[in-house]
């Protein structure tokens, strides 16, 4: 069976680490190339399994819209209001829905890619940041440190010191009258030097005292401005206000830093993820790509041996039926089954890495390749395949050029419906706002082979 479109299938997303914003926050400007790109990846999806269908079924060639499809999309699933806006589009062909796939698939990657280099911009601009907040607050310990040094340095202790002494001397030039000349000359000199070792430190005094103040504006003008490309939540883990949302008077450089801080983590976390995502699609595409070469070769080698089977010419009517058809249909069937394989292990490692999008994509080429193993069985048991006897291969002679007839009619039948379903296939008009869930292209979480 068709495995159900993207759109309707429902999504649990992780538990975020980061409180949600109470805020509605700008998208990114990668947002709506992303947006579009998945819409086309979801209508060529339909196309491809539609195209599947109606070539199992031996449908029509007639070309039909997105809105007439049978497989539910993504204009089903928005409201009537947005459908009505946008022109339906044409329904490409089999071939062209693959193709479609794997440049869509190429373009994801090219536009992760661009959105890597804006993450690692924003990174720089974080870092810088950071730097400085660092670099203001061990200027802001050093001057403190150096402003309470001053205070309880010797020259400090060497004025109280020269004071007393001053004071002595004071006392002594009037005890001392005959000495009086020479204890004022030396009282003079102590005073002039407890007055300019007072000066020095009144002089270092102010010049840390307007240090720290100016650093001081110099914050609160930081802080007083929110960044302009602030992309972070207005509320942090704990559940406490953002630095920003807080009045300037409240903020301090401590909640500029720790904001800072987890932005700066936030940005790494994108990075991470974004790269994981790039990888994702450049080995699914590999991936995706492979499976249509051996697709496509298969169907070559399989309407090749058709050919021998269908009765276009009026000499199959005359001549015996062929003894090789069951034989061929067999070799057709184990052609089948290692194509079969081929592709249970591609969508075994897609299902292993959480790739859904290669997911769908190959189990529509393998429920294809059953339903045509299923018509090809029916076909070789009305032909009486196997090993008979002469005698029973006598009698068996008439239903064999019958079943041979059939078996050629029906494969025929088949082959003209996937032609004609590839040889119409439409121009993709512009990607409009529909899209699948992000989540669906392919799953969170890491490898476990990159993770070894």
């Amino acid at each position: 069976m068709i495995p159900p479109p993207i759109v309707q299938s429902v999504y649990a997303p992780a538990r975020s680490t980061i409180a949600e914003s109470a805020v509605l926050e700008k998208t990114s400007p990668f947002d709506d190339r992303q947006e579009q790109l998945q819409a086309d990846l979801q209508f060529l999806l339909d196309a491809q399994a539609d195209g599947l269908i109606r070539g199992l079924e031996g449908g029509g060639a007639d070309e039909r819209s997105s809105a007439g499809s049978t497989t539910p999309t993504m204009h089903s699933a928005k409201s009537a209001s947005g459908t009505s806006r946008r022109p339906p589009r044409r329904q490409p062909g089999l071939r062209s829905a693959r193709k479609g796939i794997y440049r869509s698939i190429l373009a994801l990657a090219a536009l992760k890619d661009e959105e890597l280099r804006d993450v690692d911009r924003s990174i720089q601009g974080s870092e810088k940041t950071l730097a400085q907040i660092n670099a203001w607050e061990q200027k802001r310990e050093g001057l403190r440190e150096a402003s309470h040094h001053v205070d309880d340095s010797e020259e400090t202790i060497r004025v109280q010191r020269l004071r007393t002494e001053a004071d002595a001397v004071q006392a002594e030039i009037n005890k001392v009258e005959l000495q009086l000349m020479e204890m004022k000359t030396r009282h003079r000199k102590l005073i002039r030097q407890a007055a300019a070792i007072e000066n020095s430190v009144q002089a270092k005094m102010a010049s840390y005292t307007s240090s720290l103040q100016m650093l001081e504006e110099d914050i609160q003008k930081f802080l007083s401005f929110k960044p302009v490309d602030s992309t972070s939540p207005s509320r942090s883990r704990d559940g406490s206000r953002s630095v920003w949302q807080l009045p300037p008077k409240r903020r301090n450089l401590e909640m500029a830093k720790e904001y800072w801080t987890e932005q700066h983590k936030v940005v790494e976390l994108q990075r991470k993820q974004t790269e994981f995502e790039k990888s994702a699609l450049v080995e699914g595409a590999a991936m995706w790509e492979e499976t249509v070469s051996e697709i496509t070769a298969f169907e070559k080698r399989l309407r090749s041996e058709m050919s021998t089977l269908t009765p276009d010419s009026p000499s199959a009517w005359e001549d015996p039926p062929s003894t090789t058809a069951p034989e061929r249909l067999k070799d057709i069937l184990e052609q089948i089954d290692t194509v079969t394989e081929l592709l249970q292990d591609k969508l075994k490692t897609a299902d292993e890495r959480g790739w859904k999008l290669l997911v769908v994509a190959i189990g529509a080429e393998l429920d294809a390749l059953i339903k045509g193993k299923e018509i090809l069985v029916e076909v070789l048991e009305a032909s009486g395949g196997g090993h008979h006897s002469e005698k029973e291969s006598q009698e068996h002679l008439g239903n064999a050029n019958a079943a041979a007839r059939s078996a050629g009619e029906t494969m025929r039948e088949l082959d003209m419906s996937l032609a004609t379903a590839r040889a119409h296939s439409g121009n993709v008009s512009d990607a409009d706002d529909d899209h699948p869930d992000p989540e669906l292209l392919f799953s969170k979480h890491e490898d476990t082979d990159a993770e070894e």
